[in-house]
């Protein structure tokens, strides 16, 4: 085996160079990214059942909010970066002030006619909860992560992703420790809910206002009413996917809160939460071989390159389920968390898997964005969003969390299925 590996080394040297960059890249990745879920034993001492996941709900509903109101520009920005070099500051200077434009307006106007409100009272089950009271700091939390999706793929694409990367460290270290710090001496003046997500926003806000100056020396003051069609043309196919993605993203909770309460749900958030691992190091994959994958023009030589990842992810998923479904269970043993979150040791494998399909769901869709076809990730994400939302319907009222966890493996695992099957044929196709 080992004079194997050599071997392989010996006939393609620039392998590793781009493993040592990607090895340097995921362990600041790894780091920054997973430090937050390093903090979840933490939280869940210092917060109630309920309020986790109240506080996870919320986190959702944001994150996603986000990802629809970004117009899918973090997709044009990444293909059109490659093909406007000589309009780069034009195009993001365009994206950027369309969005943000687009979101002082949206917000002034749910806010004042109240659209927000009568919203969040009817997704939301917890007895007294007023979207009032969040309000400020929701916005602001939705605004901050779109912010933070653009200047992701920017220093992605720009190839100064440690940039990113080491700021991102900085904010994690400021806003966890702050937050940590206040929740253990200072008792909060209202719930603990509120204080965390406002305190959050407030502080990441200011460690990235920092970052996004950086960023916004690379504008060029010009609106370019025709990059902006071409950013619609690309974006709003995948403006589509998300906004179905609210469905197929949030429905699940929705329905687990609606029936088994808030303390259910923070169970299955949790499982959720740990899983991230999953796409973190994706990510950090993905930002070494996207560049590398539109830049080769064979699509048979990507799709190969594509099927042999497959086993790697697999087995370096398998392992960290195995450490971290550990550590779980020794903080159980342990009574380091609550052992009402026990029946996170047979959900956790469940989600893991599902989770896992889901990346690959990812991986394959770089086909789409190369091929210039993102109404077919709308499609996609229309179909399998209302599969998602039936199953739900259906079973997670009678079965609750089990359902719900068994959703989330089945879904993916059918649309990986059908997009390997449609890339292959485009495939075939491309090269007859």
């Amino acid at each position: 085996m080992i004079k194997y590996i050599h071997k392989y080394f010996d006939q393609n040297p620039g392998r590793v160079t781009q493993i040592k960059q990607f090895g340097k890249v995921v362990s600041i990745d790894v780091l920054t990214k997973s430090l937050p879920y390093i903090l979840i034993p933490i939280f869940l001492r210092l917060m109630s059942q309920q309020e986790f996941g109240l506080y996870t709900y919320l986190f959702y509903i944001i994150t996603t909010l986000a990802n629809l109101l970004t117009f899918g520009f973090d997709t044009a920005q990444s293909k059109l970066f490659f093909d406007e070099n000589q309009r780069k500051g034009s195009l993001l200077f365009t994206i950027n002030t369309f969005v943000f434009g687009f979101l002082i307006f949206f917000t002034l106007l749910v806010s004042i006619t109240g659209i927000d409100q009568w919203i969040f009272e009817r997704i939301i089950s917890t007895p007294g909860f007023s979207f009032d009271s969040y309000r400020v700091s929701f916005w602001l939390y939705v605004a901050l992560n779109i912010a933070t999706v653009f200047m992701n793929v920017f220093f992605l694409v720009s190839e100064r992703i440690q940039l990113y990367q080491y700021f991102n460290l900085a904010r994690i270290f400021l806003v966890n420790g702050t937050v940590i710090s206040v929740f253990l001496y200072w008792q909060a003046p209202f719930d603990n809910v509120i204080f965390r997500i406002s305190l959050e926003a407030i502080l990441g806000s200011f460690v990235f206002g920092v970052l996004y100056m950086k960023y916004a020396q690379n504008f060029k003051p010009i609106f370019n009413k025709e990059l902006l069609k071409d950013a619609l043309n690309i974006g709003l196919p995948m403006m589509g996917s998300n906004a179905i993605s609210i469905i197929y993203n949030l429905s699940d909770k929705y329905f687990l809160q609606n029936i088994s309460g808030m303390e259910s749900l923070a169970i299955y958030n949790l499982s959720l939460m740990l899983s991230l691992p999953i796409s973190l190091i994706f990510t950090s994959f993905n930002t070494l071989w996207i560049p590398q994958f539109f830049k080769e023009k064979n699509l048979k030589i990507n799709y190969q390159h594509t099927l042999k990842f497959l086993p790697l992810f697999g087995l370096g998923y398998a392992i960290l389920l195995s450490l971290i479904w550990g550590g779980v269970w020794f903080m159980l043993k342990a009574n380091l968390v609550a052992q009402t979150y026990t029946p996170i040791l047979w959900l956790l494998p469940i989600v893991f898997v599902g989770k896992t399909f889901d990346v690959f769901c990812h991986l394959f869709s770089n086909f789409i964005i190369y091929l210039k076809m993102t109404q077919v990730s709308f499609k996609l994400t229309l179909l399998f969003g209302i599969m998602a939302l039936t199953l739900n319907f259906l079973f997670i009222p009678k079965y609750g969390i089990i359902a719900s966890s068994l959703i989330i493996l089945l879904v993916p695992l059918c649309r990986l299925a059908v997009l390997i099957r449609f890339i292959r044929q485009q495939i075939q196709n491309f090269h007859d």
